[in-house]
């Protein structure tokens, strides 16, 4: 509808466009959430302080997902069965800060409060915030040219694909992908057991 090639020639940042678009879609759906954790929380029996230190775990750990959901958003740009592939890309993006705030949030339910946890949270949602922005700026210019190039071309993606290319290129690697996997298996191992 235009909205992408608007962003892209208007004088702001695309950096600072995308951030206050994962800022807004905290707003409208994060926030709310946050809001309501209180108040879903006394039907299940949960006391106040606790459903509160929930509500407070909720209100850091969502911006991550936020920031994260526009990088999910700018690699689906246009794609066909895109739902799909949103949740292989994001979801697995998603667990450090969902595993974290379960841990936090089962601790506190039992009256423990791990401040370790709830620092790595906020640092995750902290390098979420400063760096998705040009992550996905980055992502978009990508796709735009990509797209671009293709039309210009009249080409398709699987037109761009040569085994014989990916063969020669593969058999340089390997032999050296295999030796950093058996130096980093080797290290671990030592690590594991003398350390």
């Amino acid at each position: 509808d235009g909205t992408l090639d608007w962003f892209f020639l208007s004088p702001i940042s695309l950096e600072l466009l995308i951030t206050l678009k994962a800022i807004s879609h905290w707003l409208t759906t994060c926030l709310p959430l946050v809001i309501l954790t209180p108040l879903v929380c006394i039907p299940l029996g949960i006391n106040v302080a606790s459903s509160l230190w929930i509500s407070v775990i909720m209100l850091i750990g969502t911006p991550a997902i936020s920031f994260i959901s526009t990088m999910g958003a700018a690699l689906i740009l246009g794609e066909r069965g895109s739902h799909l592939l949103l949740s292989i890309f994001i979801l697995p993006t998603f667990l450090p800060t969902l595993m974290f705030g379960i841990k936090i949030s089962m601790l506190v339910l039992n009256s423990v409060y791990d401040f370790e946890a709830l620092f790595l949270m906020i640092a995750i949602s902290l390098v979420c915030i400063a760096l998705t922005p040009f992550i996905t700026a980055m992502i978009l210019k990508v796709t735009i040219h990509r797209k671009a190039f293709m039309q210009k071309n009249n080409k398709t993606i699987w037109e761009f694909a040569n085994p014989k290319r990916f063969l020669v290129i593969a058999d340089k690697l390997i032999p050296m992908l295999t030796l950093f996997t058996i130096l980093t298996m080797l290290t671990g191992l030592a690590w594991g057991v003398f350390f």
